[in-house]
């Protein structure tokens, strides 16, 4: 058991070493876990009001925090540098992690659909159609599972970062083209969904539309490993990326929101809109490097600790938001007001943090127990 705690830990701790700790991509990722979990609140309390979609508040956060902002993308981006920096990379280990993560999508499903949808079957006294279908969607950790998969079946090719990054995009035309094209019976859809976008619920972050962000993200960490002037590297993305990103941003107030990809379809996203979701992401980093090397060790610990827990705040958070749809909703039938939204935002952030330090101590305690009871 012991063992298999330790694959767990493993599994969801994805981080560069403490030597060469990447303080900017931290900031990333907070700034990217914070933005999430405004997102979450928005869709799932903010979507009972009739003609939610047009409403400025649901718009910024669903929108502006939920795709746009360094939120899935940079995550994913993030994860690749990672791998590329981490002592825990061979494929094996990759492959682990990777079926772990895939089987953690259907236990977060749970957690923030089971509740709703078993209160819900109790008041209305059937199961809402489509009920059993949501246990099974695939989102985030079931992308990030397909994805250290592929890297590790790529890694045992023996393909170099760039090879994988060629891959990447090849993957990204591919789901670019394939978008919201295919149609097959729900079963099928299932396994089909989980690499190409379908019009069915179970598709998300679908494998080949996403995959870029990963494989460009080992790409740039292994250049980021080769060059020692980092200074010079952050001022050229810095330059290059400012004007990518607001050309891209003016495009799409002209266009509409992912104007570049099938049916303007985030999930269907192409290679053109990954490219501008990209350049967001590195203008991002540019800022925070430079940023993080003005701020003591001291100042970025509070980012460490939360860039560190990404995963368990993100499990803790939806469990809370779906706890909190069920009692504002079906039992309370509340329609809350988009300030009162964002306070709960603030609300589950907070609790999210200290629940995942909780857990972490706990675990830790936990370990240490077992450890002296095998010696």
């Amino acid at each position: 058991m012991e063992n298999v705690a330790l694959a767990l830990d493993t599994a969801v701790e994805t981080k560069a070493p403490e030597k060469q700790r990447l303080y900017h991509f931290d900031l990333l990722r907070t700034v990217a876990i914070v933005a999430m979990i405004f997102c979450h609140v928005v869709i799932s309390l903010g979507d009972h009001e009739e003609g939610f979609a047009s409403h400025f508040g649901y718009f910024i956060g669903a929108v502006v925090l939920g795709e746009y902002l360094a939120v899935a993308h940079a995550f994913m981006f993030a994860m690749g540098v990672f791998i590329c920096f981490s002592r825990k990379n061979s494929p094996g280990l990759l492959l682990l992690r990777g079926v772990i993560y895939y089987f953690l999508n259907f236990v977060l499903n749970f957690l923030r659909y089971g509740i709703s949808t078993l209160v819900g079957a109790a008041i209305e006294g059937e199961f809402a159609s489509g009920a059993v279908e949501v246990f099974f969607t695939h989102d985030i950790f079931s992308f990030v599972g397909l994805a250290l998969c592929l890297t590790g079946v790529l890694k045992l090719l023996k393909l170099k970062e760039v090879h994988i990054a060629i891959v990447g995009v090849a993957l990204s035309l591919i789901g670019s083209f394939c978008t919201n094209w295919i149609e097959v019976p729900l079963i099928e859809d299932f396994f089909i969904s989980d690499f190409l976008r379908t019009t069915s619920i179970f598709s998300a972050f679908s494998l080949f539309n996403w995959y870029i962000f990963v494989a460009l993200g080992l790409l740039f960490g292994s250049i980021l490993k080769k060059v020692e002037n980092k200074d010079k590297l952050y001022k050229i993305l810095f330059f290059v990326t400012l004007p990518s990103f607001a050309l891209y941003l003016a495009l799409t107030f002209v266009f509409g929101t992912f104007f570049l990809s099938k049916d303007h379809s985030y999930y269907g996203l192409s290679t053109g809109d990954a490219l501008g979701l990209l350049s967001s992401d590195l203008l991002l980093l540019s800022v925070f490097y430079f940023l993080a090397k003005h701020m003591g060790e001291k100042a970025l610990k509070p980012f460490v600790l939360l860039s560190a827990n990404t995963t368990s705040i993100y499990v803790i958070s939806w469990t809370i938001i779906g706890t909190l749809d069920v009692v504002l909703w079906y039992v309370l039938e509340l329609i809350v007001p988009y300030w009162a939204i964002y306070l709960m935002g603030v609300g589950v952030l907070i609790a999210s943090v200290f629940l995942s330090i909780l857990y972490k101590y706990v675990k830790a305690k936990v370990l240490k127990k077992k450890r002296k009871s095998v010696a």
